[in-house]
């Protein structure tokens, strides 16, 4: 699904959210982290976009609003697939919000696979020890930090911003394994166990 020919990135520090956002993935306190860094961290508030490609809940705008970073927003509506795989692939760095739910360490989001296939570096706000982070993790495509945690949140985002400055940032390592191909591959090679063992009972 991915062209090879890259567009070009996004100006400044961008952080684009691909997709639908509801009510129970917006991070309050992810936007009080980054209200707090335009007011203390130099240079933050003059490089910080945030951009949503895709629907958002009344709530998240509200949210950014009253942590004063609507000024730093944009909002593009709702975009054909193959426009919002260009938009990752133009986005310096792309955010990665999960459902604040009891269930949530086994949720693997799809939006996670494309984005990883941009080869643009994924900034997670969720559950650390979840199956999405150990993913992130094994790629190298990321950082992830607990949406629970204004320290763990601030950390990742100052990392990030540091890294992005110096033309740092990171790009997605062993992730051929989750491709269409790859899959269908130990789709195959499991299907094939199977009759293996069939026949032989």
């Amino acid at each position: 699904d991915f062209d090879q020919q890259k567009p070009a990135l996004l100006p400044g520090f961008t952080l684009h959210h691909v997709g639908m956002i509801n009510a129970a993935r917006n991070p309050v306190l992810f936007w009080k982290v980054l209200h707090d860094l335009c007011n203390s961290e130099p240079g933050f508030s003059d490089d910080l976009h945030i951009q949503f490609t895709g629907r958002a809940d009344f709530h998240v705008i509200e949210s950014l609003r009253a942590h004063g970073l609507d000024v730093h927003l944009r909002i593009v509506d709702q975009v054909s697939h193959r426009e919002a795989i260009r938009a990752m692939q133009a986005s310096p760095v792309l955010l990665l919000l999960l459902n604040d739910a009891q269930d949530i360490a086994g949720r693997i989001p799809a939006k996670l696979f494309e984005y990883m296939a941009s080869g643009r570096p994924v900034l997670s706000i969720g559950d650390t020890s979840g199956d999405a982070a150990a993913i992130i993790k094994e790629s190298a495509c990321g950082s992830t930090a607990s949406m629970h945690s204004e320290e763990e949140i601030r950390n990742v985002v100052l990392d990030m911003y540091r890294r992005w400055k110096q033309n740092d940032l990171p790009a997605a390592k062993n992730i051929n394994k989750y491709s269409r191909k790859e899959a269908a591959k130990q789709f195959a090679e499991i299907l094939d166990s199977i009759q293996s063992t069939a026949d032989k009972t």
